[in-house]
């Protein structure tokens, strides 16, 4: 068992590292000349470890910079080629991947999912003839999110469809916009099935190989140069955090790229599916990828802009009265956050190694290449988040200590066993020095007594507070465990002593 651990402890250097690339720099734009001082306050305000930034306008890139460090124990300079997780990104890069099937007329966005997944079982038997594959790649297919049944559990992809049995649908269909990563499983396999290549060699071959992204992977083993250690930051330090797992989630959050690769990106989107004279996606493929499909106006964002609807793999909004095309990804210690504006021709993307705010500097963006004024976005909301850090970190603190010094429980024998659920992994509580500790996907917790047959864990990483309950039957037995986390309950069954 691994037990769950914080591995690194360092302090950030008061000054942030600029870390310059390239011929770009030595002629930057005008409106970009104090752009490295603004992002050097915004890395100190927002405890941001290592930072790389574009962007891109057709296919020139009209500012390109890394900041800070990929390794901050042993300093190592993020640069264009340092790798970065992207997170939900990725989705951007898995409906590319299906218009190119859409284009070879193997592939109908407005077809019946079953028609390429006829193993697709839902608890709603109807919902389960309804839903089409452009519901799949919007959100919109009512179903809930469901992150608890996958995150850390080590499915394969057949294995997390397996269990979309068990998912509720908490919307009719084509009505709501519930995020849902495990869809992109889905639409993961459907281009295997149609392509008869693994998603992986597919979106390889099909995807990144044309547009030349040679560095950009889906397994880290397979990388041509390094990547950035995953942080956040806590009682002003930074704290090295365990890789995400993405295994099973791949086509929803599974690639990992570099700056140099992210430009390509992005100028291939504003190219319009060309790379040099080769048209990879059809003029109308790309602009289905332009299209929003359901309106998800209630998300108002901080800059008063509204994420007012997402189409296949991307949101769209505006901002002071221009077309916005992003998407963020996050994912276990990174965020990556890519956006256009489509009529400007113009294309950014922001990676870190941390979960953090980039809305803030994408808007910046926006105001210097547009000539607009700059507004300045970021104060509000750091000042707001500040206040909610200094209420988490008492709370973490304050976690931490009581599962520290957790009281022995003198009868622990009867909670220890394995305990099984219908479609989450089995957990094992086990003991050590009279104290009780929680297995969950290969993570082990301390549990700190809260009362009699109540524990408590904690997981600042991903789950964030854990509460494990004990049921016993009329003669006292322990038969049943609820853990609470990620706003679910599950309810496990004690099969083994």
């Amino acid at each position: 068992m691994k037990k769950l651990k914080l591995n690194l402890i360092v302090m950030l250097p008061m000054l942030l590292v600029t870390n310059c690339l390239m011929s770009q720099n030595t002629n930057i734009p005008s409106a970009f000349k104090n752009y490295d001082e603004y992002v050097h306050e915004r890395m100190q305000e927002w405890n941001i470890p290592g930072m790389a930034i574009a962007v891109v306008k057709g296919d020139s890139v009209l500012f390109q910079n890394n900041y800070g460090y990929s390794d901050v124990e042993k300093k190592t300079k993020v640069t264009r080629h340092t790798l970065f997780a992207i997170g939900s990104c990725t989705k951007f890069f898995t409906t590319t991947a299906l218009s190119i099937l859409a284009d070879e007329k193997k592939v109908d966005f407005d077809a019946p999912v079953i028609k390429y997944y006829p193993s697709l079982k839902l608890k709603d038997s109807v919902l389960q003839q309804q839903i089409i594959v452009k519901d799949i790649l919007s959100h919109r297919t009512g179903l809930e999110r469901g992150d608890y049944i996958w995150y850390g559990a080590n499915y394969s992809r057949k294995e997390i469809l397996d269990r979309l049995v068990y998912l509720n649908t908490v919307a009719p269909v084509r009505e709501a916009f519930i995020y849902n990563n495990m869809m992109y499983s889905l639409a993961g396999t459907i281009i295997e099935k149609q392509s008869g290549l693994s998603y992986e060699t597919f979106v390889t071959q099909r995807v990144l190989t044309p547009i030349k992204m040679n560095n950009t992977v889906f397994d880290l083993t397979a990388a041509k140069s390094t990547y950035a250690l995953p942080y956040s930051y806590t009682n002003s330090n930074f704290r090295q955090l365990p890789m995400p797992q993405t295994k099973g989630v791949e086509p929803a959050g599974g690639i990992w790229s570099d700056l140099e690769d992210m430009t390509k990106w992005l100028s291939f989107h504003l190219s319009k599916g060309k790379v040099d004279t080769t048209q990879i996606v059809s003029a109308n493929g790309m602009n289905l990828l332009k299209t929003p499909v359901l309106f998800t106006g209630d998300r108002m964002r901080a800059d008063e802009s509204e994420y007012k609807s997402y189409g296949m793999g991307m949101g769209f909004s505006a901002y002071k009265g221009n077309r916005v095309m992003y998407h963020t990804g996050v994912a276990g210690g990174y965020t990556a956050h890519i956006a256009f504006l489509p009529e400007e021709n113009i294309g950014i993307v922001i990676l870190t190694n941390t979960e953090t705010y980039t809305a803030a500097m994408i808007d910046n963006v926006f105001d210097r290449v547009l000539g607009l004024e700059q507004t300045d976005w970021n104060t509000p909301v750091i000042n707001a988040v500040k206040e909610q850090w200094k209420e988490d970190e008492k709370s973490t603190n304050e976690q931490l200590l009581k599962i520290k010094n957790a009281e022995e429980v003198k009868d622990y024998a009867k909670y220890m066993g394995v305990y099984n659920h219908a479609f989450c992994k089995p957990v094992a509580i086990t003991n050590k020095s009279h104290k009780v500790y929680l297995n969950y996907n290969n993570i082990e917790y301390a549990l700190a007594t809260v009362k009699e047959n109540e524990f408590m864990a904690y997981d600042e990483n991903v789950f964030g507070d854990i509460t494990a309950t004990f049921s016993r039957d009329a003669k006292g037995n322990v038969t049943g465990l609820m853990l609470e986390l990620m706003g679910e309950k599950l309810d496990y069954k004690k099969t083994e002593n």
